[in-house]
């Protein structure tokens, strides 16, 4: 039960890792104006 809860603390943490990530790019993309390649960032992450 221990290396099962482990295992779930551990992919929630990259999933909000992911998250981050994905917001810190749309963000950046945003700034410089390339709102066209929010759909392939989507998919880059996930």
């Amino acid at each position: 039960m221990v290396n099962g809860h482990h295992h779930i603390v551990i992919c929630r943490i990259l999933i909000i890792i992911n998250l981050y990530c994905y917001f810190v790019i749309m963000h950046a993309l945003d700034s410089i104006g390339k709102s066209q390649y929010h759909y392939s960032g989507i998919l880059f992450v996930f």
